[in-house]
């Protein structure tokens, strides 16, 4: 295969440090991978979303394992390839890689740095140098008129009188392509823009399509067809202007009822009808070549019109169907947004159920430590408390030791100083208390 070659002839001239233009391209040597696609095709719906995934497949391929990116120097190779293989131009093929795989703008600059000089002078000398060529002086054009005039469309029609079929009151369809580019000229508008100034004054659908049928048998040279006298004119049907849409020169029309017969009425024996279709000789009369033709013409119409039904009706099946498509990837898209956003919210409550618990864990540990050091505080404090009760209790009794030692003296102090002096020995040696209370 082209891209697994090349893959191959790239290693090699690594390996030996040339670079992998040297070594040619696959269609040099004749051996091009079947496309899959012709060129310029266009797709849609299922069918573009799977040649994109394969483009990107085959891309993938030839991704340098150690830097996961598309090689700088085998880039330009592989983008012709698979364009080539897909029917794609090699900007298509870049359009539809992925970025995560592409060459870096770094490594890309680098490979065409390490390029320039590469060239040998004989050969940058037989390439061709493009050249801009000088610019053509455009010539002097009449100045066109103001596109806004709300009198242009009524200027228009009144223009368009004298093209005007008396009989008809329409413009001939032989001359409607004609008279609207005159027109055009005339008042520097479009001819599409004087056919909508021209409702109502435009051929018919039944004109424009019986042109269309007879210069269809001129070119091919075939004879108009004779209608029978006998034939029943079709009934009158309201005449609907269709010239405002292309698919309405060949117009369908439903096929109507037969009328229902009345009570009374006697249908024509079927002998009255053989008769009628019998020639002098008694045989049935034999359709004529104008006929034929004229049945022929009227089946190859019939069958236009059914396929031009058939083909808008499966142009809305496509719109349709591509309108179904795109609500889906919508819906889906939506799918996933709703999606990453619930898991997105139930991260976030996670988060937040998990930072609430370390809080919770914190203002715990915070309360029994805070529980814990008061205990501990209202214990030295009892004990602080203990020990002063006891050194009260301690100075209570030295100070009661004390007090008792020196009640005695203050009490032998007071009688000696009430007493006379010549009493006072007696009294004194009499009177004193025991101060150890035997």
């Amino acid at each position: 295969m082209a891209l697994v070659e090349n893959e191959m002839r790239v290693d090699d001239a690594a390996e030996r440090g040339d670079f992998p233009e040297a070594s040619g391209s696959a269609a040099d040597e004749g051996q091009e991978e079947e496309a899959l696609y012709p060129p310029g095709i266009k797709l849609f719906g299922e069918e573009k979303r799977r040649r994109d995934q394969q483009i990107a497949e085959a891309v993938t391929r030839h991704v340098d394992a150690a830097t996961g990116r598309l090689p700088a120097s085998i880039a330009q190779q592989v983008y012709q390839d698979i364009g080539r293989r897909f029917g794609l131009s090699p900007s298509g093929v870049i359009l539809r890689t992925p970025s995560e795989i592409k060459p870096t703008n770094l490594e890309t600059l680098e490979y065409a740095r390490s390029q320039k000089g590469k060239t040998p002078p004989e050969e940058r000398a037989a390439r061709p140098r493009r050249r801009r060529a000088a610019r053509e002086e455009s010539p002097q054009q009449e100045p066109r008129l103001k596109r806004r005039d709300a009198t242009v469309q009524q200027r228009v029609r009144e223009a368009a009188q004298r093209y005007v079929n008396p009989a008809t009151g329409r413009i001939p369809a032989a001359d409607a392509t004609r008279v609207y580019h005159e027109l055009a000229e005339e008042f520097q508008r479009t001819a599409g823009t004087v056919s909508n100034y021209l409702k109502g004054l435009t051929p018919t659908a039944a004109e424009c399509a019986a042109l269309r049928w007879e210069r269809e048998r001129e070119r091919k040279g075939s004879p108009a067809p004779i209608r029978s006298v006998e034939a029943a004119p079709s009934p009158v049907m309201e005449e609907v202007d269709y010239t405002s849409h292309p698919a309405a020169l060949f117009p369908i029309s439903q096929p109507q009822a037969p009328p229902r017969r009345k009570r009374g009425d006697d249908p024509v024996p079927m002998r009255e009808r053989v008769r009628t279709m019998m020639g002098p000789d008694g045989r049935l009369i034999d359709y004529d070549e104008s006929y034929q033709s004229q049945r022929a013409a009227e089946t190859v119409e019939t069958k236009l019109d059914d396929a031009t039904a058939e083909f808008l009706r499966s142009f809305r099946v496509q719109q349709a169907s591509e309108m179904i498509d795109a609500l889906r990837d919508c819906g889906r898209a939506m799918n996933n947004y709703v999606n990453h956003t619930q898991r997105y919210l139930q991260e976030f409550q996670q988060s937040l159920q998990a930072v609430g618990n370390q809080l919770a864990e914190v203002a715990g540990f915070t309360i029994q430590s805070l529980k814990e050091s008061q205990r501990r505080d209202l214990q030295e404090l009892r004990e602080y408390i203990e020990a002063l009760e006891e050194d009260n209790t301690r100075l209570n009794a030295q100070l009661n030791r004390a007090r008792t030692i020196l009640a005695p003296s203050e009490d032998g102090n007071a009688s000696a100083e009430r007493t006379p002096v010549g009493a006072g020995a007696s009294r004194s040696a009499g009177g004193r208390p025991n101060a150890m209370r035997d």
